[in-house]
């Protein structure tokens, strides 16, 4: 039943901001994976595409195509435009007899038995322009299924993403619950959201100097067509239960902090030793660690929470790896991390616009994180308050909630660059951290006692 369907959606015109303009054929690229009471693989197949048409009527830029900007604002190089293309491309993919979906199950899923190649519709590298701005790829096994879903960051940041799936849930579940022969099925009133990102455009701050900004960097002419490279790692996932949460965060309070903050903290610390133990890192205490630490800006600019499109400023903290590893080091760790937020601002983030919309090119400017250039730097991200994505209802040939989501064997950038996330929180059950880490510190880093306080084995927490 292998089969490749194109799905069009309307015209459309996109306003991006140069948050999204600025990305470079990087895409997110998540795993959903569901287990129907009964395994209907045709049945699914169909509500997916289905669902496809519907969600476009919503959100055409997911029919787009991302390419260099034919008439970039004020002439600036650089920028990616979304232009209207030929739709979402779904394939289905029958893997039953290379894919173990149960024994993958009960090992949680882990990352390193999820082939990249297998089963994401785009590539672990970076895409050439023109590129899709979305492709779908539906796994099916005799026992369940794994959704691929691959959107470009010119598209949306990360809760953007996660608000995209949820809609791409609520059009599954409306078109099993109307019949698959009403047709496409209306979600919210307004049908055009996504399109105009312009409240980020234009902004002016008094913190527009490189300097004040200090997880970016101004990138050398040669280096901008340079490829990244990526250590050799493994992805691991662990989980926190909500027991260990509570005791992570009490563990780490000196001054006013998040939960999120002190599992940031802890994934700063885990990620440090096994660097060292792999030989990446020199183990000298008085070296600095650099922890670079994603903002959602929604707030900051009085947007609504689900707007879709790029809204993430970064910032940073620094420690000597003495002071990180210390008695106290994740305390001193969650603090300065709460520190670094909070001292990012609205005038933060108009600072950051009217830097880039200054250069000669949007790619002046990069983001220190988002390669990993340097072992002693730490860069994390999160769907921590993505739990809706969790708690959406697909409807019940999907089984209608996901078990989970996860990365394949490359990761959620794919070969990008090397992160670290928080996942989802799910109350009761904690929440799950996906770590980036090197082959050669893997078991000095399970080893540590700090570690083996908080993080369990991801597969050894039920329901």
């Amino acid at each position: 039943m292998d089969r490749v369907t194109l799905i069009e959606g309307p015209a459309f015109e996109a306003k991006l901001s140069p948050l999204d303009a600025k990305f470079a054929g990087l895409y997110s690229r998540r795993l959903l994976t569901f287990k129907p009471a009964v395994m209907d693989k045709e049945l699914l197949a169909k509500v997916l595409e289905q669902a496809t048409e519907s969600l476009l009527e919503q959100l055409p830029i997911l029919g787009g195509v991302v390419d260099m900007d034919k008439s970039p604002p004020g002439g600036q190089s650089g920028w990616k435009s979304i232009e209207p293309g030929p739709g979402v491309e779904i394939t289905v993919k029958d893997v039953s007899d290379t894919l173990d979906f149960e024994g993958l199950e009960k090992q949680a899923f882990p990352p390193a038995s999820l082939p990249d190649a297998m089963l994401m519709p785009v590539d672990g590298n970076l895409a050439q322009v023109p590129y899709p701005a979305c492709k779908l790829q539906l796994n099916l096994t005799d026992a369940g299924a794994l959704l691929a879903v691959c959107v470009a960051h010119n598209v949306s940041d990360g809760p953007g993403i996660s608000a995209i799936v949820c809609l791409l849930a609520e059009c599954c579940r409306k078109v099993q619950q109307n019949g698959l022969d009403a047709g496409r099925v209306e979600i919210a009133p307004e049908l055009r959201v996504g399109l105009d990102r312009t409240c980020y455009r234009g902004l002016k701050g008094s913190k527009n100097r490189i300097e004040d900004q200090p997880a970016y960097r101004m990138v050398p002419k040669e280096e901008q067509k340079s490829k990244p490279s990526k250590p050799d790692i493994i992805v691991k996932m662990y989980r926190i239960p909500s027991d260990r949460l509570k005791a992570l965060k009490s563990a780490t309070t000196t001054i006013r902090i998040s939960t999120h903050d002190a599992i940031s903290a802890l994934i700063w610390r885990s990620i440090t030793i096994n660097r060292i133990a792999a030989g990446s890192i020199k183990d000298d205490s008085t070296a600095p660690s650099t922890f670079f630490i994603p903002v959602n800006t929604r707030r900051h600019m009085s947007l609504d929470p689900n707007f879709i499109g790029n809204a993430v400023f970064q910032t940073r903290c620094t420690l000597t790896i003495g002071a990180l590893l210390s008695e106290n080091g994740l305390a001193q760790a969650a603090a300065a991390i709460r520190t670094a937020i909070n001292a990012v601002s609205a005038d933060s983030i108009a600072g950051h616009i009217d830097l880039l919309e200054r250069q000669e090119s949007l790619q002046d400017v990069q983001w220190i994180g988002s390669t990993a250039r340097g072992p002693n730097d730490v860069a994390s991200t999160s769907f921590y308050h993505s739990e809706a994505m969790y708690a959406a209802d697909f409807g019940g040939a999907f089984g209608h909630r996901m078990l989970c989501m996860r990365p394949t064997e490359l990761g959620f950038l794919g070969n990008v660059s090397v992160m670290h996330y928080v996942m989802p929180f799910e109350g009761e059950r904690g929440c799950e951290v996906q770590l980036s880490v090197e082959r050669g510190g893997l078991e000095e880093m399970e080893g540590d006692g700090v570690f083996g306080r908080f993080f369990c084995d991801v597969a050894a927490v039920g329901e």
